[in-house]
Formats: structure tokens, C-alpha cells, sequence
């Protein structure tokens, strides 16, 4: 297979490269569009003049193709590799494993030079296994620890055995998503690789290494496919100067699904620390120290650390007490700011945990290389009580303003049914990319559905703190919207009056007919409860409700029921407005039951409103509506064929003064305010 460098090389006079790399998709059977060529030149162009570029690519433009083959020409010429960030793990493997291999059959790509960026811990260490393998000596434990020990010894063995013998054989290359037997967490926890304990280059397995070999290939990679975690992940070490999870100085990144990225970004800073339980957790340290002392390990100074950590958190529990808040309520710091009552004992708990967390990380650390079965038990409650100390410590330093980077957001402190929690978030993922991303040597560009909110850009610019040189485009729709209407009947009822749910049970029978494919959403998983077990026996035998049971299968069963000629009702949420596809017959109805506002009154909202003040409604709450019911709208047409109905039984949307803005955000689908399409109970 010919790498694109060969079968499209750069030259001096004007040749459209573009047009080449879609006659080549076209004789491997794809679709031309015409917005989709024009989105690869602005891609081409942006990552060449090294601008960030936003453009918003509706559903049937072939976003995907237009930006890989806009980063393919690019690299072309800059040579630098491509990273493909997605927004959940299923559409990274949709971009790699359906995508990737069209344009390598078209010969835009070569084979061999695509990758699936994956985590250190999904790759097996062949050191641990053996080292594992020759443990023999016996030691002294607690009755119940010997039991768990003797347990976990003989799971480890079984199972070690098989993953050693396949890699050694050469059979399995030591990634875990392609091991074709089992393994248990437990185990795998033991033998993964980690990097705490890697020897790295000095290790006798370095160069048979599985994660080193992958890591080897990335660097040879023309195309990595990852997600916006790993993402995220990469750029943070790269900002604290650690080894960075893509193996190359920089890169050319495009951000497919890039709505999430700001909210992602947000929420990759939050903290929470339970005061509560996090004095178990060291209590269960304690008793896990004492069966380390019971095998003969040293840990007096450990047992000190721990100690003045238990007393550092005990004036944070008893302040925390004194507020006498019932579950379900919380206590916000105006403006996110401590009082000194709780930022001094905060910041000093979370320096013990901090001192306690790295002297306990050196422990287990050396725990892993001592064979006896005694060190299996005790290493794999360690790691987990390592992970602990060190949330507990990061989450007090970002609660108690300890963090400088962490300085601005929201705090509060939260009782629940089971906890007393110190919370932390940042009200926006905007300085965190700024730091992360826009300051790094990253040519970038964000495509999505959705970067548009009430027809501008204003708000993305803002979550996502874009740079001033940001270029922005918009790809024409090529669906025929027009053929489908939205219709806003003149119901009476709003979602803000007493009774919603019950006017639902006697509205919808009117408005779905039980013979076709409806999709009916709600934004409030109660209130969507309380009215499908309410429905008429008729509808209610029909309904397909989010959260019963996997939405896969659940999507199967409506598409079985549909292919059979039986009308489904899939009934979901908000995660229900993204992902499913529906396309033709399975989707000729869409139900919207409530306007996707946010929630008013959480920690989160409020902070934010305490700094927008009157402008909250227009500059926040709207904004995110109108992007969430695009997303609503957007699950009717799905293929060129499709056509149906959207009804919203919100009466906000055809009868308030913002309803127009709303409307006037979705896709040109035709408007009906009548009363007409009663399906009236139809057997």
C-alpha cells in the first residue's frame, strides 16, 4: 500500500490536492460532497498556517473523512503525525477500526503507520508475571489474610501461567483488549504494567516489553486515535514535565466531537474529599500496616505519618459537623472563597496526607519485589490505599486554595445519605486548555455537530478559551431538513407548573402512534419513572426505558420490533440526545418532554450565576439549551431519506419570548404551531 507522501506529493505549481484524495475515495466506492471537500481545504489551510480552526459539520456531511484527509495533505508537507481525539471510547474505535481502513484502501494512508492510543495499565508486564510465578516463601499473616493470600496466590498462578505462556509463545502480543480468555482485576492489577514500579531500560524484558513495543510503534505513527481523556492526560504531563503519553514532540491534533472537550477539561480538575470515610480509609491503613508488621515489614515511620494525618483531618470533620446539614443540602462558599476557619486546618491535613501518601507509595513500591505469597495480599489492598491517600491530599489542596492553578471555582461542602464531602470544581475548562493546549506547539482543529449555541460561536469561544487568531466555519447542511417539521403544539401546561409529569400521561397517549419508531426524551430520570409507569397499558408494553437494561440491547430489541412491523418507544435522557443513531424507520418521531435547561440551584450553577449575574440566563443557561436541543432535534434526521416529526410538549418553546431563539437555532425544519397530528390512541 502507497503512503499518501507517494501517491500525492507536494509540488510547486498549483495542483488541488483535495480533489486528488477524493477521486482516490471514490474509487473505493465513497460519496463526494461538496461541503466536505470545502471542510478539508479549511482544514488543509489552518493546520498549514498553524490557526486553530472550529467548524461545525452537521449529521451527512462525512466529517470524519474531510478531516482526516485535511490533516493527511497537511502532513504532507509538515510532517508532523496526526492525533485523532474523540469523545468516548466507541467512536475512537468507529475512527479507527471503520474509518481508517477506507483511506487506507484508497491509499491516502499506509498500512502499519495507525495506532489505538491505549493507557500504560492496559498492557501486561512479563517481569511482574515471573516474579509473581516465583514467589514460594511463606510468611506470617492474620487468619484472614493467610486465607486471601492463599487464594489470591493460587488465582495469580492460574491465570499468570496462561498470559506468560501466550506472550512468551508469541501468541497474544500482551495487550489486554486482546487477550481472547479471562482474567480477574484483582489479578491483572498485579501483573499490569505500572508506572511506579517500571525498571524502564533496565529491566531484562525492556526491549520485549508489550507497552514499550507500542510505544516504539507511536512513534512511527502517521495516524493515533485516542480520547479526550488520554488526551487531556498527554498535555498535562507535557505542562509538568513529565514523559508525555504520545511518544512525539508535537503533533497535528483534531478534536472530533469537540463540544465536550471544555466540559471534559472542567471536570479532569474536580476534587471531593469525604471527611467522614476518609478516616476509615486511614483506620483500614492501619490495620493494613499491622499485618504488613505481622510479615516482618518495617513500618513504624509509616504508622507516624499516619497518625498525624488522622489528627490533621479531625478539626476538618468537626467544623464540618458544626454546619448540622441535612442529606441532600449544601453549604457553597460565596465567590469560592475559604475563610481562614476552613482553609488553615484544610491545607494542613492535606499536607500530612500528601508526606503520608509518598512515604506509602515508596513502601509498595518495594512491596512489589519481594516474593512471598504474603506480598501478593498486601500489594494489592496497598496499591488501592496508595490511590486514597493521594486523592484525599489532591482533593484537600484544591479545596483549600493550596493549588495556586486551582484558585478560581466553586467550593462546598455537601451531605449526602452516606458522607460529608468538601467539593471542589472549576466553573469552566477554559483555563485549563489555555494552559494545557493553546501555549503547547499544537496545530489544532475542533469539528463537531454542535460547536454553534443561538447561531454564534460566542459561547465555545468562551468554555474553550480559544486563541484570537481562532478561524471558525461552518459547513452548509446537507440533509433535507425542510422535508420534516418541528411542532410546537399550544398545550397549557408548562414544566415549571405543579403536575408535569401527570399532564405527560395525558398528553402523550394523543401524541404517539403506537404502530411507528418514537424517541421520547426526558431530562429528569424521576419524572421520566413516574410517567411511562403511568402510560396506558398499550404504550407502556411498548416502551424500551433507559437504565432497565444496556441501551445496546435495548436498542436491538427496538430495531427487532420495527423490522417485524411493530411500532418501540425507546424512552432516555439526555445521553439519549447524542450517540444513537436511528436512522429511516426505527426514528420517524422524536418526543421532547422538557427544554434541556440546566438544573437550577447545584453548587456549580450557582457559583455561576454569582459571576454573571444578570447575564447568566442569556450568556449561560440558553447558550447550553439551544446546543442540548440541537442534539435533541438531531437524532430525527439521520441519512437523506429520513423524515418525521418533532414534537415538543414544552410549552416554553412556541410560547415565550426565547422560544424564537431556540427555534430559529435548530435546522430548517418546517414549523407548526397547530394542534394537528393527535394520534389519538391508534390500535
Amino acid at each position: 500500500m502507497l503512503a499518501t507522501a507517494q501517491i500525492l506529493p507536494f509540488r510547486s505549481n498549483p495542483v488541488d490536492l483535495v480533489d486528488i484524495a477524493y477521486q482516490a475515495l471514490e474509487r473505493v466506492g465513497c460519496t463526494r460532497r461538496a461541503g466536505q471537500e470545502e471542510l478539508s481545504r479549511k482544514i488543509l489551510d489552518a493546520l498549514l498556517a498553524n490557526e486553530p480552526l472550529c467548524a461545525e459539520a452537521a449529521t451527512g456531511t462525512g466529517k470524519t473523512f474531510a478531516y482526516l484527509v485535511g490533516a493527511i495533505l497537511a502532513q504532507n508537507q509538515n510532517t508532523l503525525p496526526i492525533v485523532v481525539s474523540t469523545a468516548t471510547v466507541a467512536l475512537q474505535e468507529q475512527v479507527f477500526y471503520k474509518d481508517i481502513p477506507v483511506l487506507i484502501e484508497a491509499g491516502l494512508l499506509a498500512e502499519g503507520t495507525c495506532f489505538l492510543s491505549k493507557g500504560r495499565n492496559r498492557y501486561f508486564c512479563p517481569q511482574q508475571a515471573k516474579a509473581h510465578l516465583q514467589s514460594t516463601s511463606p510468611a506470617p499473616l492474620q487468619l484472614g489474610l493467610l486465607e486471601e493470600a492463599t487464594n489470591l496466590e493460587e488465582e495469580t498462578e492460574f491465570y499468570t501461567h496462561q498470559m506468560l505462556g501466550a506472550w512468551e509463545d508469541q501468541s497474544w502480543s500482551g495487550d489486554k483488549d486482546s487477550w481472547k480468555g479471562t482474567v480477574t482485576p484483582r489479578v491483572w492489577q498485579l501483573i499490569q504494567a505500572d508506572r511506579d514500579t517500571c525498571q524502564g531500560n533496565t529491566c531484562p524484558d525492556f526491549h520485549e516489553c508489550p507497552f514499550y513495543i507500542d510505544r516504539l510503534n507511536l512513534t512511527k505513527a502517521q495516524v493515533l486515535v485516542t480520547n479526550h481523556d488520554l488526551l487531556l492526560a498527554d498535555l498535562k504531563s507535557r505542562v509538568e514535565g513529565q514523559n508525555s503519553l504520545f511518544p512525539f514532540p508535537s503533533y497535528q491534533l483534531l478534536v472530533d466531537e469537540a463540544h465536550h472537550l471544555p466540559e471534559i477539561a472542567r471536570k479532569s480538575a474536580d476534587a471531593e474529599i469525604d471527611v467522614r470515610h476518609s478516616l476509615k480509609d486511614l483506620q483500614q491503613l492501619q490495620a493494613w500496616l499491622q499485618t504488613c508488621k505481622l510479615s516482618g515489614k518495617s513500618v513504624d515511620d509509616l504508622v507516624v505519618m499516619k497518625d498525624a494525618a488522622y489528627k490533621a483531618l479531625l478539626p476538618l470533620l468537626k467544623t464540618a459537623e458544626a454546619l448540622r446539614l441535612k442529606p441532600e443540602s449544601w453549604f457553597r462558599f460565596p465567590s469560592g472563597k475559604l475563610t481562614t476557619t476552613w482553609r488553615n486546618p484544610a491545607q494542613a491535613a492535606s499536607f500530612k496526607l500528601s508526606e503520608l501518601s509518598d512515604g506509602l507509595q515508596e513502601f509498595v513500591r518495594k512491596l512489589k519485589y519481594q516474593k512471598d505469597p504474603a506480598a501478593l495480599a498486601l500489594l494489592t489492598q496497598g496499591r488501592g490505599l496508595v490511590q486514597t491517600i493521594r486523592t484525599m491530599s489532591t482533593g484537600l489542596a484544591r479545596f483549600s486554595q493550596m493549588d495556586p492553578r486551582f484558585e478560581e471555582g466553586a467550593r462546598w461542602i455537601e451531605a449526602t445519605l452516606t458522607g460529608l464531602y468538601l467539593r471542589y470544581t472549576p466553573l469552566s475548562g477554559a483555563d485549563l486548555l489555555l494552559e494545557q493546549l493553546w501555549a503547547a506547539d499544537i496545530r489544532t482543529v475542533m469539528v463537531s455537530a454542535t460547536l454553534q449555541a443561538l447561531g454564534t460561536f460566542d459561547t465555545f469561544k468562551e468554555e474553550a478559551g480559544l486563541p484570537t487568531n481562532t478561524r471558525f466555519w461552518v459547513v452548509p447542511p446537507v440533509l433535507p431538513y425542510r422535508l420534516s417539521r418541528i411542532h410546537c403544539p399550544p398545550v397549557r401546561f408548562r414544566p415549571t407548573q405543579p403536575g408535569f409529569a401527570e399532564n405527560l400521561v395525558r398528553e402523550l397517549p394523543w401524541r404517539i402512534n403506537p404502530r411507528e419508531g418514537t424517541l421520547l426524551l426526558f431530562t429528569n430520570r424521576s419524572v421520566m419513572e413516574e410517567v411511562v409507569d403511568h402510560l396506558p397499558e398499550y404504550l407502556r408494553k411498548l416502551c424500551l426505558v433507559q437504565g432497565r437494561t444496556a441501551t445496546a440491547t435495548l436498542v436491538n430489541l427496538h430495531r427487532q420490533a420495527i423490522e417485524q412491523g411493530r411500532g418501540s418507544i425507546l424512552v432516555g435522557l439526555q445521553s439519549f440526545s447524542e450517540g444513537l443513531d436511528l436512522p429511516g424507520a426505527l426514528c420517524t418521531h422524536v418526543i421532547i418532554t422538557r427544554l434541556p435547561f440546566t438544573v437550577p440551584g447545584s453548587p456549580l450553577e450557582a457559583s455561576r450565576e454569582e459571576m454573571y449575574g444578570q447575564d447568566y440566563f442569556r450568556k449561560v443557561m440558553l447558550p447550553l439549551t439551544s446546543r442540548n436541543l440541537v442534539q435533541m432535534a438531531g437524532r430525527l434526521v439521520r441519512r437523506i431519506t429520513d423524515s418525521g416529526t418533532i414534537t415538543c410538549l414544552d410549552a416554553r418553546l412556541g410560547q415565550s419570548s426565547y422560544g424564537k431563539d431556540l427555534l430559529d437555532s435548530l435546522p430548517d425544519f418546517t414549523r407548526d404551531f397547530s394542534d394537528s397530528n393527535r394520534a389519538g390512541a391508534i390500535l
